[in-house]
């Protein structure tokens, strides 16, 4: 996971591994590391994390499908598929991608909710239902990295959305931008109940997916 914060452009500095084609490398490491996790956790024989890990495999194939599809109506607008230039193409306020790709940029930030780990898609770990899931068999300096590939995941996440869809920025405004999407998706948590397993995959592979094509097809026709 540190290695995507080295494809994603961070204020007005182009990254170090930018290039043509950067997005689906940046996904692939999005989807790659949950694994290796999934992976060392499903060594235990405790219950709690083969079931963290079951509802965390199961919810990844639908917000990682609907955030994708959401990246792919700009990349199809912009006919690139480099994050770079796409914030480059974007300018300044009114002319992020927030508003012309209105139901893509809500389709992602549904998406985004789930990829953070929050309410209501916080199954994997449910602390109150699986002690925390995959993670409970952690301790010291183990459990420590784990909490800070979290935090370093968020941080690729919400700035991946501020890149794509809210213009980037200089390194204060990308910070703003980045903390108020962290902030919107906390105050979601708050005041949501948990979903089941079967009601988040159900949920996501109905609202947030028509939501995503929807906004595939309008870029087409657009175009």
């Amino acid at each position: 996971m540190p290695l995507s914060l080295f494809f994603l452009p961070l204020g007005n500095s182009r990254p170090l591994l930018s290039f043509e084609g950067d997005l689906f490398v940046l996904f692939y490491l999005l989807v790659i590391a949950p694994l290796g996790m999934a992976l060392g956790a499903g060594e235990a024989a405790n219950p709690n994390a083969t079931i963290g890990i079951a509802r965390g495999l199961t919810l990844m194939l639908g917000y990682e499908l609907i955030f994708f599809l959401s990246a792919l109506a700009v990349m199809v607008k912009f006919n690139t598929a480099s994050l770079w230039k796409i914030v480059e193409l974007q300018g300044t306020f009114p002319d992020w991608n927030l508003f012309p790709f209105f139901l893509s940029a809500f389709a992602g930030l549904i998406a985004l909710q789930g990829m953070m780990g929050e309410k209501p898609f916080d199954l994997i770990v449910a602390p109150h239902e699986i002690a925390s899931g995959p993670m409970v068999e952690y301790n010291g300096k183990y459990l420590g990295l784990l909490q800070l590939y979290h935090a370093i995941a968020i941080v690729v996440e919400t700035g991946l959305f501020v890149n794509l869809f809210l213009g980037g920025g200089s390194i204060l405004t990308f910070i703003l931008k980045t903390f108020f999407v962290f902030m919107l998706a906390v105050t979601v948590d708050n005041i949501m109940p948990r979903f089941r397993i079967g009601q988040a995959v159900k949920f996501y592979w109905k609202y947030p997916l028509i939501i995503s094509l929807l906004g595939i097809l309008v870029v087409f026709i657009w175009r």
